[in-house]
């Protein structure tokens, strides 16, 4: 079983995830689920991939071409096994 912290959900988000980084960061949480507005989402997935966490995130991952490389980077330099199948996952946000 997979735990995962779902993050926000649209617009809606900052009213279901106060602090989404803390839930990314959570050493029970094994992969983070993005779901915010766009600017939001960069932030969060270099949060959650120096933590440690696989990553699922819906697209944009930005708006602005320069942040999604940056964002990249972190990705590349923290790179974790993707999942090629669906594995069992239990939202725990």
């Amino acid at each position: 079983m997979i735990d995962c912290c779902l993050v926000g959900a649209g617009f809606i988000g900052p009213v279901h995830a106060a602090n989404p980084r803390r839930g990314s960061r959570g050493s029970s949480v094994d992969a983070v689920i993005v779901c915010t507005p766009p600017r939001t989402h960069a932030p969060i997935i270099e949060a959650a991939a120096r933590a440690g966490k696989a990553i699922f995130c819906e697209k944009p991952v930005d708006l602005d071409l320069g942040r999604v490389e940056r964002c990249a980077e972190v990705l590349r330099a923290c790179l974790r096994p993707h999942f090629s199948k669906k594995p069992p996952v239990k939202i725990i946000a």
